[in-house]
């Protein structure tokens, strides 16, 4: 009988990890925040929980050698939430918000199901060198989408509204859910078991607590430096590999993590802040203008305050705009907020 505990206690520990990771984005901003937001964080519980469940060496390896692929293809997922937005229908925030959530689970779908079935089918076969090919291919590619990307990155504010205890919640279940799965299924699956410690729980949640929140242009600004600063949880599963039969679980852990923060995340951190002190972000980074690419970008609006009457009350001039919005306040792209005003107008 398999033991619940270490799939326990590793989902409990991301759990705990994707809530810091995402409140780090909101505070931060995009550019900054995506990158230190992904440091290895699920991915270290898991691989301690699919050391204990792994029935061999090789079983862990094959496991955490994996999880790079499937990285890859949570870019892929990243990059949806990047470029579809502007081209969904003109409809409510709920309803942009649920076809961009189908949208982008299907694409991820679409390519971890044969991921899944060619890595088990290695597996078995016994070509285990493909697999890790695979990965160092897989983490190589991710690394240039996220260079290409922060090279003249979107506009990546701060969030400016608080997120509720209920989206926090919900992130910390989902990441629970994720991992504990993959330890429990570190048994009969070890490449699978890789992949759906990284499938895109955390990332799925961010995206749409920022896009209810604090809207399109936070979530849109930060997809880049996240797929950049995915190279660090890909090092420390390289790491891992390694590590862990040389020295054990806790200690291998703790090596492995504290190499891919120094030589992964930290240089890419001051890459982006690089980039973006030489220009490299289109606009401001905090609130600002925000150009939105493709004729098909959703209408967004600009707000100014030209003071106020002799009864004290506000007057704001409202202006509609194809493609870009300059707000002195951060704003959604869409919201109820915006709906009620296009009403108005």
């Amino acid at each position: 009988m398999i033991s619940p505990w270490p799939a326990l206690v590793s989902g409990a520990t991301a759990a705990a990890v994707a809530v810091l990771v995402c409140t780090l984005i909101e505070r931060l901003g995009g550019a900054l925040g995506g990158v230190l937001g992904t440091v290895p964080g699920t991915i270290t519980p898991a691989s301690v929980g699919l050391w204990f469940a792994g029935e061999s060496t090789l079983s862990f390896r094959q496991s955490v050698a994996s999880a790079p692929i499937g990285l890859a293809i949570n870019a892929g997922f990243l990059l949806c939430w990047r470029h579809l937005p502007p081209h969904l229908p003109l409809v409510s925030l709920w309803a942009r918000l649920a076809c961009m959530v189908c949208c982008s689970l299907a694409l991820w779908a679409a390519l971890a199901a044969p991921t899944m079935w060619i890595l088990h089918w290695a597996r078995r076969a016994g070509y285990h060198t493909a697999v890790y090919v695979a990965a160092a291919i897989s983490a190589a590619l991710v690394f240039m989408a996220g260079v290409a990307g922060t090279w003249r990155m979107p506009p990546a504010p701060k969030g400016a509204r608080p997120v509720d205890w209920r989206t926090q919640l919900a992130r910390g279940l989902l990441a629970f859910a994720a991992v504990s799965a993959a330890v429990l299924a570190a048994h009969a699956a070890p490449a699978l078991a890789g992949i759906l410690a990284v499938w895109p729980a955390v990332f799925l949640t961010t995206m749409v607590a920022m896009w209810i929140s604090q809207g399109e242009a936070v979530q849109a600004g930060a997809v880049s430096p996240m797929i950049l600063g995915m190279t660090a949880p890909m090092l420390f599963c390289g790491l891992a590999c390694v590590t862990y039969p040389r020295w054990g679980a806790w200690r291998g852990c703790v090596v492995s993590w504290l190499a891919a923060v120094l030589s992964g995340t930290v240089p890419l951190a001051l890459y982006v802040r690089w980039r973006v002190r030489c220009g490299g972000v289109n606009g401001d980074s905090g609130a600002g203008v925000l150009e939105v690419e493709g004729a098909s970008a959703v209408p967004t609006v600009q707000i100014h305050d030209v003071g106020r009457d002799g009864a004290g009350s506000r007057e704001d001039r409202v202006e509609l705009y194809p493609a870009k919005v300059t707000s002195n306040d951060p704003m959604p792209l869409w919201s109820p907020e915006v709906d009620a005003i296009q009403a108005i107008a």
